[in-house]
This record gives C-alpha cells, structure tokens and sequence, in this order.
C-alpha cells in the first residue's frame, strides 16, 4: 500500500527530534506562556516493526562510514542488541563482544575517526562511565585514562570545530535517592576524555538534543529535563567549539512537551524536531535563527519515548519509537513524514 504523504512548499526545513529524560504526563495542551500553539492531533497509523526490533531505551546515530543507522537498545529478555536501518529494513548486527544491556546511552558518530560512539548508560539500574566504539561491525570497548563520571541520558554529537565528540549533562550524582543532574561539558578526541571549562553553559539537564546545526559550524541544544520535571524544556543553546552560548529565537516550542527528539537534515539545511504533548504532536525546524511549526496533518504519533537520526546517505531523517509492543518507524524526506513497514 502506498504511504499517504503530505508535501510543503519548497524550501521547507530540517526536522528536530528529541528524546525525554521523564516519563512523567503531559498536559494535552502547552501550557500558557509558551511561544508555541496548541498542537494539532495526529492519528497513528504506522504498522508495527517485526517483533524482533521491539527495544527497550532505543538510541541511534547515523553511521557515516556504513552508510547505515545504527540502534543499541535492550531486547524483552534482558540482552543488548544493535540494529541497522539500510533505508528499507532493520537488521540484526552481531559482534563478538558488545556493551552490556545499557539505557540512556549517548551515542554519536566521530566524524574525524569513522567510528561510533557510545558512552555510560544505565547499566543493571545503576549509571555508567563505559566508552565503546562501533567501527567495521564491532563493538570494542575503550579503557581511556580519563573519563566523566558515570551518567545516563547524556547528550553527544560531534563537534567538527574542535574535531571531539561533545557530551553534555545526564544523569546523576549524589546518593541513590536524592540524585542530582549533571552541567559539566567533555570532550572525547579518540584516546581518552578531557572535561571543558566554558565560562557558562545550560543548566543541568538530562535527555536533550545535542545536533550538528548544518552549514553554521556549531551543535545546537534543544530541551531535556530539569531538576524536579519530568516534562521537557525549551530553551536553545549553541556550542562553538569552545563556548556555550544561549539563544533566543523569536519562535520557540511550549514547555512541557511529554517527549521529543531532534536530527539534522543536511539536504535542507536544517533541523528537525519531533515534539509530542499528550494525544498531540508537533513538528518543528530550525534554520538557524528561529523555530518554524510545520503544518503537517499526516505523521507519527505523540509517544514519550521517540528518538531519531539522520540518514544521511539517503537524506532522511529517521524517527523510531516502542511503546510496548507497537514498534514503529517514520522517515522524514524534507518534505513529508512517510511510515515504514
């Protein structure tokens, strides 16, 4: 059957999605005081994933040099798994050693060395300092002289001013019970971690989006959790290589969204941003100076647990969410959401 498709005027933007640290409700509207509209509902109408790419705490990355999306999660019985996404299907990847069953891992692709990486994660219900590396078809673990201290739902991407893997925030600290998130900035040059000392920076946060910004030589930061919420932010910050810097579009999201996630979209030269408040979604891009709503009617529906990356060799961006046993994935063609089998 034909996936029904909406098409926008040329020209139109890069999606962001995100992915939330909390798990706690949303309002079906945003709440007074943010920038954004209501959101408009979207039915769900995706077909379920095979019963083998069900995941728990999914994450993906594009793999540059495989030209293929790459997913760590957590199968039902309690074991790790790696999946790859070619544009048509996901398939199963088998490595002779493989980080441990993880949620909340970071990943992102290392452009200066052609790899993958992954680091921390919540591993038998306790955070993690582990950094491993995908290159070739297999995991290999690294043991660098320095590390961040152990933390889950960190935020990565690759910072190709400074030519490291950025990593921001996560967590926690402190006691089992009173955990505390995490500001501090490190950088991974492909040997071992060094922490980053800007004179400012966002505030403590878990699960945002960390985005190559296309074309502006810098990664945006968009939402994730604070201290005492389980709803996600809306602020946008901007790394230079060196520095953090806030800014203030004149359009931006409502507060509170139950779930979001975020990817660059290199064909269009924007970013995109999958937003879900309730029963209602929302599908944003940034162009490097503001927010725009899209007016999209057919897509994926409002969950609290998508993530996304871009597909770069095909010049996609991929969303993938499971909710129980309801596994779907959506790409996005710069110009309509499209629903895969």
């Amino acid at each position: 059957m034909t996936a029904a498709r909406l098409r926008l005027p040329a020209g139109a933007l890069v999606l962001l999605l995100g992915a939330c640290g909390g798990t706690g409700a949303a309002p079906s509207q945003p709440p007074l005081g943010g920038s954004g509209p209501a959101p408009t509902v979207v039915a769900s109408t995706a077909t379920p994933a095979p019963p083998g790419i069900v995941l728990t705490s999914p994450h993906m990355v594009d793999d540059e040099a495989e030209g293929v999306v790459l997913m760590f999660g957590v199968a039902p019985d309690g074991s790790p798994v790696t999946e790859s996404w070619d544009g048509q299907r996901w398939t199963s990847r088998q490595s002779a050693s493989s980080p441990p069953a993880s949620e909340g891992v970071a990943l992102a692709y290392d452009a200066a060395r052609s790899q993958v990486l992954l680091f921390g994660g919540t591993v038998a219900g306790s955070p993690s300092a582990q950094t491993w590396t995908w290159k070739g078809g297999s995991w290999t673990e690294q043991h660098p002289s320095a590390s961040p201290p152990p933390r889950a739902e960190a935020s990565a991407a690759f910072d190709a001013v400074s030519r490291v893997v950025l990593l921001f925030g996560g967590c926690c600290s402190g006691e089992q019970y009173a955990p505390m998130l995490l500001d501090d900035t490190w950088g991974w040059d492909g040997t071992t971690w060094a922490q980053r000392h800007p004179s400012a920076g966002p505030p403590a946060r878990q699960g945002a989006s960390l985005v190559d910004d296309p074309g502006r030589h810098r990664l945006l930061l968009f939402g994730g959790s604070l201290q005492g919420k389980t709803s996600q932010s809306s602020d946008t910050w901007a790394w230079d290589g060196h520095q953090w810097a806030t800014l203030a579009p004149a359009r931006s999201p409502a507060p509170d969204a139950s779930g979001s996630a975020a990817a660059p979209h290199h064909a269009s030269g924007r970013v995109l941003l999958f937003l879900g408040y309730g029963t209602a979604a929302q599908t944003w891009t940034w162009n490097g100076a503001t927010w725009s709503l899209l007016p999209v009617d057919f897509g994926p529906p409002a969950r609290t647990r998508w993530v996304a990356a871009e597909d770069l060799a095909r010049g996609r961006v991929v969303l993938f969410d499971v909710v129980e046993s309801a596994a779907q994935t959506w790409t996005w063609d710069g110009t309509a959401w499209l629903r895969s089998p």
